[in-house]
């Protein structure tokens, strides 16, 4: 049986992003705001229109591997409560186009 993580990103990390005013591929953060149907890399939620958020470049990882993607990825411009049962998707990302990659516990593609 297999066992699913879901994880929002580090809330450090993201603290670290919006104290330096760049992401970590260097572009320039330029809040916006929200339509109301982005889904939030930091908190797994749906943004809410008009709640202001930044579309960021991001990577899950921290070390170099053949599977470490970078991607667009919206989030508050400010910090938020983050996301924590991490043991099931979250509601308001079970439907809709999605998106997801899973991997294995050592950082590789799960094909299957």
């Amino acid at each position: 049986m297999t066992s699913l993580q879901v994880s929002a990103i580090d809330p450090s990390r993201l603290d670290a992003i919006r104290h330096t005013g760049h992401d970590e591929a260097g572009n320039p953060l330029a809040p916006l705001a929200a339509q109301g149907w982005e889904p939030l890399r930091c908190c797994l939620a749906l943004a809410a229109a008009g709640d202001p958020i930044l579309l960021i470049s991001y990577s899950p990882f921290t070390v170099r591997s053949p599977w470490a993607e970078t991607g667009p990825v919206f989030v508050h411009a400010e910090r938020c409560q983050g996301y924590r049962a991490s043991g099931q998707l979250p509601d308001a990302l079970r439907t809709g186009p999605r998106v997801l990659r899973t991997y294995h516990a050592d950082g590789s593609l799960d094909y299957a």
